[in-house]
């Protein structure tokens, strides 16, 4: 499934500065103004697997895409309507 949307805001922490799990979940909630549980799709994995995280990202206007769509033609399309293309690697 492909979806697009807005870039809304990025929030960068050092992973040093998260004590635990819920100081992640508390931080979270006071940058982005919505809660960890109401936010994070699989946020219920482990402590372990958000540890080592830096960065959140929040996109408004997401939409999805009803037809197949590589990741070329939709930069094609993006570039043709002249939006900004923010490429990120997510993992």
């Amino acid at each position: 499934m492909v979806a697009v949307g807005n870039l809304r805001s990025i929030w960068t922490i050092a992973p040093d500065e998260i004590e635990d799990f819920t100081d992640l979940q508390n931080r979270f909630g006071q940058y982005f103004g919505r809660s960890w549980e109401d936010v994070m799709v699989g946020g219920n994995r482990p402590y372990s697997y958000y540890r080592d995280w830096d960065a959140y990202l929040a996109v408004e206007g997401m939409k999805e895409n009803g037809s197949l769509m590589l990741l070329p033609d939709l930069s094609k399309d993006l570039i043709t309507e002249k939006k900004e293309i923010y490429q990120t690697i997510i993992g």
